[in-house]
């Protein structure tokens, strides 16, 4: 159970901000952009940074830590496909081959910066 919590939920919040975000109409984030000085893009790369950083670290206490690189960018990659396809569904969104781009090199730079941390260490995240 502590590892669910100390573990998993951190990711489990991040994909549920994610979709959350993704789910608000174009007409409410044009009148209210959270951040309007920052571009789209770079907000694509840190949502999926902070969700590499948190799938790796989640996919190293489990069996699959000795694939949990590999593992954790193509499930991150996945989820920022599923997530530009959600935003066809939502008022005013649009799916962008751009911003998986994007959402695909966040995740990438999060995976391996977590990645370097950890053999820096020297330890494994569990121990």
């Amino acid at each position: 159970m502590n590892d669910l919590l100390k573990y998993w939920f951190p990711l489990i919040a991040v994909l549920t901000l994610i979709f959350v975000g993704s789910s608000l109409p174009g007409q409410l984030l044009a009148q209210e952009p959270l951040f309007p000085t920052l571009p789209s893009t770079l907000w694509h790369m840190a949502e999926f940074f902070v969700l590499g950083v948190f799938m790796y670290r989640a996919l190293e206490t489990t069996r699959v830590g000795r694939f949990s690189l590999e593992l954790a960018i193509l499930l991150g990659s996945l989820y920022g496909f599923t997530d530009e396809v959600h935003q066809l569904f939502v008022p005013g969104r649009v799916c962008s081959a751009y911003d998986l781009v994007f959402d695909v090199i966040g995740c990438v730079i999060g995976v391996l910066l977590m990645r370097i941390v950890a053999s820096v260490k020297g330890i494994k995240q569990t121990d």
